[in-house]
């Protein structure tokens, strides 16, 4: 098969972890006889609308005797038109895909010619549509060429008719979240100057690091809301905004691991992590981070598929080295509660609560991976965020003076620590007999 140039100006194709938009549109140049264009979800709630038009169509050969056709096929199981049965099917010609797509659009595909194209969507149950563009008798030095503009709309309110079924209701839980988040972090900024500068006391290393995984999520969240309200309004939304948005959310989720890592460590700062430590948790981050480019990349390597974040392989990989991750976690977690007793109430609490945390996601994604894949994806993002919000907030409890911190020992994390340790208070900490004990102690323990 001839290699491609299909140069498609979508802005929710220019970057990989763009929303399928309803509005797509661009320029076409493709040596491809069959070419995937776009993909849309519609729901059983009234009729959903499709529009396409097109200009400079060309061979225009081809166009006068209505070679150049678009072609719709849906995720229907069992039909001759299930999509994932015809895309990349290469026993299959280029005829031979166009005469199995859906009768709506009457098998031979609809003439481009230049027309204004309309399609009306009622369904029973929810159902993703896929469309082509081909030209079956293409001569192998000419290329299929044409600007078109794409528009889906769907049922509902002007809230959601904007979005694929996937992406109704993002809005709504990134504007909860924003909404709780624009009342909680101020308050905790104010809790830090009161307890620690208005104290004349300098904020522990490990409670900056939390400051900025608390503002890279904060930023994130208003970058997410921000794309997705414009979404709602255009169906195309600020696609590189939501691309920021998952560098700053993923950098901030590393960075929580790494400080969860250095609370039961018993360490300030990432570089007095013992050699043990960075030889197995840090390539994990490492890979971590080189799986979560992968991921990020997916959507647009493979665009005509039905794809899913945590259901792909660079998506299951990252779920699997966040569970080593845990593994290690736990078990510096028990060897500090074994070896130092007056820490063992400490890291009972701390470890099982945060336990839940790093277990949740790999969780989630298993119980998701038996939902409808239309559903997953908002499931998944509004069970994440509550799930970092309630784990940055125990955090922040054991962080700040109160009866739960005072009890396990912890109300000291906004004093600068003399040893290194983050919310282990300092009067626990023996410098001299740590000395003593850290060439027995693998994990760099007190």
């Amino acid at each position: 098969m001839k290699s491609s140039l299909l140069v498609v100006m979508l802005l929710v194709a220019l970057v990989a972890a763009a929303v399928e938009g309803k509005v797509l549109m661009g320029r076409m140049s493709t040596e491809e006889d069959f070419v995937y264009i776009g993909k849309f979800t519609y729901d059983t709630k009234g009729p959903g609308l499709m529009y396409f038009d097109s200009n400079d169509v060309a061979p225009a050969g081809d166009v006068e005797l209505g070679y150049v056709t678009l072609n719709l096929y849906n995720d229907e199981p069992g039909k001759p038109w299930t999509w994932s049965d015809v895309w990349n099917n290469d026993k299959l010609s280029c005829q031979e895909k166009v005469n199995l797509q859906h009768p709506i659009s009457s098998n031979k595909g609809v003439i481009i010619d230049g027309q204004d194209l309309k399609f009306e969507f009622n369904e029973d149950e929810t159902t993703t549509w896929f469309l082509t563009v081909s030209d079956c008798h293409l001569d192998s030095n000419a290329e299929l060429e044409m600007d078109f503009h794409l528009h889906f709309i769907n049922s509902g309110s002007g809230w959601i008719n904007e979005c694929s079924v996937e992406d109704q209701n993002m809005l709504t839980i990134f504007f909860l979240f924003f909404a709780l988040w624009i009342v909680a972090v101020p308050f905790f900024f104010v809790a830090i100057f009161f307890v620690v500068f208005k104290q004349n006391k300098e904020l522990a290393y490990v409670m900056k690091m939390f400051l900025i995984v608390v503002v890279f999520m904060w930023i994130a969240l208003g970058c997410y809301f921000t794309h997705y309200a414009v979404y709602a309004i255009d169906g195309i939304g600020i696609p590189s905004m939501q691309v920021s948005a998952d560098v700053l959310y993923y950098l901030a989720y590393i960075l929580f691991m790494i400080i969860l890592l250095l609370s039961v460590s018993k360490k300030e700062k990432p570089v007095d992590l013992p050699i043990v430590t960075w030889a197995i948790a840090g390539p994990l981050f490492f890979l971590y981070l080189v799986f979560f480019l992968w991921q990020e990349i997916y959507v647009g390597l493979h665009p005509a598929l039905q794809h899913y974040r945590w259901d792909v392989p660079p998506g299951i990989v990252m779920a699997c080295i966040q569970v080593l991750i845990w593994v290690y976690f736990a078990a510096v977690a028990v060897f500090q509660a074994i070896r130092h007793a007056e820490f063992r109430l400490f890291m009972v609490v701390f470890a099982a609560a945060f336990t839940l945390w790093f277990l949740f996601l790999p969780f989630m994604a298993a119980v998701l991976a038996m939902v409808e894949i239309y559903y997953r994806k908002k499931w998944m993002t509004g069970m994440m965020w509550l799930a970092n919000t309630a784990a940055f907030a125990v955090f922040a409890l054991l962080a700040v003076p109160s009866p739960l911190s005072d009890k396990l020992g912890t109300s000291d994390v906004f004093s600068k620590p003399t040893y290194n340790t983050n919310i282990i208070p300092d009067r626990l900490v023996n410098n001299q007999a740590s000395n003593e004990d850290d060439e027995d102690d693998p994990f760099g323990g007190l």
